[in-house]
């Protein structure tokens, strides 16, 4: 499983070998996007059913 301090471990890697500190950035960036963004939808969507399932509405 990829943890979030693992992408930015890598992220500052690049960054400290390559010295392209924005690309890398933006690419961190992306990734947190790409995890977040369908989670944050999916945890959304299960607390709304959970909710109106538990107060019968």
């Amino acid at each position: 499983m990829l943890a979030i301090p693992e992408l930015t471990n890598t992220a500052l890697d690049l960054i400290g070998m390559y010295y392209n500190t924005n690309e890398y950035l933006f690419m961190l960036v992306v990734a947190y996007a790409i995890i977040l963004i369908p989670l944050s939808i999916l945890l959304t969507w299960l607390e709304k059913k959970v909710r109106y399932g538990t107060f019968g509405n």
